[in-house]
């Protein structure tokens, strides 16, 4: 995918971006890796927060609703990730402490109106660290 890569503004965005993917995947991808959403979405998320405070200090208003979409369908696929912990690196916990700062920002401000959709990440994210084994959780 390349979000932004392409003006938003265009009638072939959607198709050009391959922003479509996200509600493909959110469809189909079962039982995938934490590690790739992890080390994929979350540089990505960061990029369209990134976008949208530009769009917020320019007053772009479509841009920005656009951009904070775009950030509520990615972070709705997350528990398409949280179910095969066999994956997981637990002696790098700095991306998960990434994670779980990011959602304890949205779940706090509410911000893009997305408390609920991070509520329930952070459901499938407690569901997928109990099938975890114990001796290998060493959060700080």
């Amino acid at each position: 995918m390349k979000l932004l890569d392409f003006d938003m503004n265009s009638e072939s965005y959607g198709l050009d971006s391959r922003s479509y993917l996200i509600s493909v995947a959110k469809k189909s991808v079962k039982n995938e890796s934490l590690n790739f959403y992890v080390q994929n979405f979350l540089p990505l998320i960061d990029l369209l927060q990134k976008s949208r405070k530009e769009a917020q200090k320019e007053k772009q208003h479509i841009k920005l609703k656009k951009y904070e979409t775009l950030i509520c369908q990615i972070w709705e696929i997350l528990p398409n990730y949280c179910h095969n912990y066999k994956d997981y690196n637990f002696e790098d916990t700095a991306y998960l402490q990434i994670l779980l700062k990011q959602m304890d920002k949205i779940i706090e401000k509410n911000l893009y109106s997305a408390r609920i959709i991070t509520l329930k990440n952070l459901c499938a994210l407690i569901d997928y660290f109990k099938g975890a084994p114990k001796d290998n959780l060493k959060i700080k």
